[in-house]
């Protein structure tokens, strides 16, 4: 007995063999032998309904399944498998399951663009009435105090990204002030109130700054998810044309 490659599949199977034991498609070479009749006497629809060991794709009756769908199971065959645009643990998906993930793949755009969007607005409002306000400080009777309220109201908008920046600390840093605090008198209740306070005076002082980089960030963000939602959506339209 030698072994054959099935053309449909690429699978390895005897030579002797009426059809694929991996995709049911009819072997050529056992069809030619002497005494053994062709297996695609009846159509493929007809095979699969008559319980012939004949496996096909969900979407083409008449092709034999070679893999199937890594989200949902279904049965498809190499032409399909070939054109997926998506896999999942190694396995392409099907039309309806890549369908499905690109609708969430847009859902997740649009909400990550209208976010962008709403950042860049309040930050950016916040820092427009702020430095409105130091640009006109000098006409007031109190310069100073106008600028440091203009400072403030400047850095609000971002304030959130400042605080993250003085409170996102690494491993390291967390478990040095922890030892700090177990040796500490009161149990570093002292600690975390200087620590705090240190952090706040910083968080306002760069506020500003921050507002800046936030204003950035989010326009780029803003940008990124405007432009990947334009491929989903183009991707989406030519799936279901």
């Amino acid at each position: 007995m030698a072994l054959t490659t099935c053309n449909e599949c690429g699978g390895q199977m005897s030579d002797k063999a009426a059809a694929c034991p991996y995709c049911g498609h009819p072997n050529p070479s056992a069809a030619n032998q002497p005494g053994i009749a062709p297996v695609m006497s009846q159509s493929a629809p007809q095979m699969a309904n008559s319980g012939g060991g004949f496996n096909p794709c969900y979407q083409h009756n008449d092709r034999p399944a070679v893999i199937h769908c890594g989200h949902c199971g279904k049965a498809m065959c190499k032409v399909c498998a070939e054109e997926a645009t998506y896999q999942k643990d190694g396995k392409p998906l099907c039309h309806d399951c890549t369908v499905q993930l690109l609708e969430e793949i847009k859902n997740d755009c649009a909400k990550q663009k209208s976010s962008s969007r709403i950042k860049l607005f309040i930050v950016g409002f916040f820092f427009l009435i702020g430095l409105l306000m130091w640009i006109c400080a000098e006409s007031s009777s109190d310069p100073s105090n106008v600028k440091i309220w203009a400072w403030i109201i400047a850095g609000i908008g971002s304030l959130p990204t400042a605080l993250g920046f003085m409170f996102n600390k690494t491993p390291e840093q967390r478990m040095r002030e922890e030892l700090d605090d177990w040796k500490s008198d009161d149990g570093g209740c002292s600690n975390m109130v200087i620590r705090t306070f240190i952090s706040l005076l910083f968080a306002f002082g760069l506020a500003p700054f921050c507002a800046i980089y936030s204003m950035i960030k989010n326009y780029s963000n803003y940008k990124t998810a405007d432009s990947d939602l334009a491929k989903v959506e183009a991707e989406l339209a030519a799936l279901n044309s």
